[in-house]
């Protein structure tokens, strides 16, 4: 209930004041008192352990921050918790990155981009290799670094039916593979005319015999010769082969001469209009066939070989 003060006025006399005063210490003791048996009554009712003294609330709010203290400090605490290092070493979804280990994926990895690319670098950072895409050529690239810039070791695109090696040679197990136009410059097909030359071996002891012809290359190419022989029954037998590499026009030179066996020197030099110059320069090819081991009088034939 409300507690009733009385004001002392200034027009009061000394008695009117001291009897307010003692009126309004008899309220106010009468409100103390309401008060203190409220709460007597209130704490008889079995409420008192809703309420903490404050040494109680001091000696709850300790044990809470040690608890709090153990559990920061603690290295394997609840797994929900991740430590700040933990979260510096995950692999993030955006920003750039440094990541080191081993990482397996288990699915496709795709680089969604007009310029992909995937660079291989030294351990200092040295750009070294990449394979890359760029959709304004729409080309695919193998390069390597080389003087401060990218050269492309192998390009194509997707709808391409070839590759290319733009600024590299292309290496087979250790062998220098040939351009369209190197075998173009050494691999021809054409016609060759008067190329084979029908020979007989000599008699013991006839003279020496030397005899010509040309041979007429038209975008031809002769690898080499051979030395057959037409047997009984038509049969065909190679007895040597003889390197060379001719594809112009060249006149055959041979001498035969049989002393104890039959034997053949065949010279290839260039044609007549060098003839002002010396036999030795115009001279290209110098075979002796060697003992043929034919009977005298047996004929054979050099054939040329042509490159295919």
């Amino acid at each position: 209930m409300p507690t009733t003060i009385q004001l002392v006025n200034s027009s009061d006399t000394p008695n009117q004041g001291r009897t307010k005063w003692n009126t309004n210490d008899t309220n106010l003791k009468a409100t103390a008192d309401a008060l203190e048996a409220q709460q007597a009554a209130h704490v008889g009712e079995g409420h008192p352990s809703l309420y903490y003294t404050k040494t109680e609330i001091d000696t709850q709010q300790a044990a809470q921050d040690a608890a709090l203290t153990a559990h920061k400090t603690s290295g394997d605490h609840d797994t929900r918790y991740a430590l700040l290092s933990a979260l510096l070493d995950m692999v993030k979804l955006t920003t750039d990155q440094i990541i080191d280990g081993i990482k397996t994926f288990l699915k496709t990895i795709i680089i969604k981009s007009d310029t992909a690319a995937i660079e291989l670098q030294k351990g200092d950072g040295t750009p070294k290799g990449r394979f890359s895409y760029d959709s304004n050529s729409d080309a695919i690239s193998l390069d390597v670094r080389q003087q401060g810039s990218w050269q492309s070791l192998l390009r194509t695109s997707p709808n391409a039916s070839h590759v290319n090696f733009p600024n590299h040679e292309v290496r087979s197990k250790g062998k220098t593979l040939a351009t369209e136009e190197y075998v173009q410059a050494r691999v021809k097909s054409g016609t060759i005319t008067g190329a084979t030359v029908k020979i007989v071996t000599p008699e013991v002891n006839d003279p020496v015999t030397q005899s010509d012809w040309q041979i007429f290359m038209s975008n031809a190419r002769v690898i080499g010769f051979d030395v057959v022989g037409l047997l009984p029954g038509g049969v065909i037998q190679r007895y040597s082969r003889f390197n060379a590499d001719i594809s112009t026009n060249v006149i055959f030179q041979y001498w035969l001469q049989n002393t104890s066996a039959p034997s053949v020197d065949l010279m290839i030099v260039r044609p007549e209009e060098f003839a002002g110059e010396p036999f030795a320069s115009r001279m290209l090819y110098s075979f002796n066939l060697g003992d043929i081991s034919l009977p005298a009088g047996t004929a054979f034939y050099i054939v040329p070989v042509l490159s295919v």
